[in-house]
């Protein structure tokens, strides 16, 4: 992965930071660290020493699938999730503290993930079953309920696959590696011009938490 340096006599360089594993996600924490969704499993990269350290409880990942897309929460809750190409994967929910929990089971691909501007409903695509789910999204506790679907491809729209948000009007935005669409109310569609990607293999980002996890250890 790469830091761009923007203060200082060195701004405008970008640093590179070469790794032996395959990211699928990354988010900011509030150390300046990284939280990881490795293929081989959940990390933290360490700024300082550069280097990885992995979750002490990575068995119980549904491995060998590996880690695709994941995003951090507002309350610095990191989520991702596995695939393969058969429904067997889950979605994990990784606390501050260090915990690690399975939201959902039963998944493909697991892919773009997003919340409400109020934060009472998360969004989460399965790309392998061209489907965006929605669910009751309690903020407090990071549980989620009540799954129904958002939207189901058509063949047409792209549907969430390397990046997801949602609006101020609670529009969501999928985009797959040929197009992006806007989603709103009834369904309503609005198609966005295509930006081409200056990676053969993009995946999301996501912004800094407050509260991120600082006891994960090797």
């Amino acid at each position: 992965f790469f830091r761009l340096k923007t203060t200082g006599n060195t701004a405008g360089e970008v640093e590179r930071f070469p790794l032996e594993y395959r990211i699928g996600a990354l988010a900011l924490t509030d150390s300046y660290d990284l939280i990881l969704a490795l293929e081989d499993g959940l990390a933290r990269w360490d700024m300082a020493r550069s280097e990885v350290r992995f979750l002490p409880d990575n068995v119980a990942f549904n491995l060998p699938n590996r880690f695709n897309d994941g995003k951090m929460d507002r309350r610095g809750r990191f989520w991702a999730g596995t695939m393969s190409d058969k429904p067997e994967n889950s979605l994990y929910r990784l606390d501050p503290d260090g915990s690690v929990h399975e939201m959902e089971t039963g998944v493909m691909i697991s892919n773009g993930i997003g919340w409400s501007p109020d934060n009472r409903i998360m969004y989460y695509s399965d790309s392998g079953v061209g489907v965006v789910y929605a669910y009751d999204f309690d903020i407090d506790t990071g549980t989620i309920s009540n799954r129904r679907e958002f939207l189901r491809s058509d063949g047409d729209a792209g549907v969430a696959d390397r990046s997801a948000c949602v609006g101020a009007a609670s529009r969501a935005t999928a985009g797959s590696e040929a197009s992006a669409t806007e989603f709103g109310r009834g369904n309503s569609r609005r198609g966005i011009p295509r930006i081409v990607p200056t990676t053969s293999h993009s995946t999301a980002a996501t912004a800094t938490a407050p509260f991120a996890p600082r006891s994960m250890t090797r």
